[in-house]
């Protein structure tokens, strides 16, 4: 079996990373005042300022995340916009496993290498 190795690309970028490239490309694909992003009572778009008081940061921090793309953000020529509920997942994301959850994960992992 002969493979084509042309088509392959290594990255290091993470999900959220790739969900936000594929969200712009799709957003001007479908052109912004498209229905395809169904937008839900809890799923607002929230300006740099409202974003950075969700989650509790200064905006100049905030920008700083942006430019180093490690918080997803929709962005439509010079603005950017937030959803809420993407933020949201983006900090339970970070969410820190507490100790019986990790002694629960060393124990099947002791069991698997038996």
């Amino acid at each position: 079996m002969h493979h084509n190795l042309s088509n392959i690309a290594l990255t290091l970028l993470t999900i959220p990373d790739i969900r936000n490239i594929l969200r712009e490309e799709l957003s001007a694909y479908f052109g912004s005042n498209s229905s395809f992003y169904p937008q839900s009572e809890n799923d607002q778009l929230l300006n740099i300022d409202e974003a950075a008081a969700f989650l509790g940061l200064k905006k100049e921090t905030l920008y700083g995340k942006v430019r180093r793309r490690e918080v997803p953000v929709n962005k439509q020529g010079n603005r950017l916009y937030f959803s809420k509920a993407e933020l949201t997942e983006w900090v339970k994301g970070g969410r820190k496993l507490t100790t019986q959850e990790l002694d629960v994960k060393a124990s099947s992992f002791r069991r698997l290498k038996k």
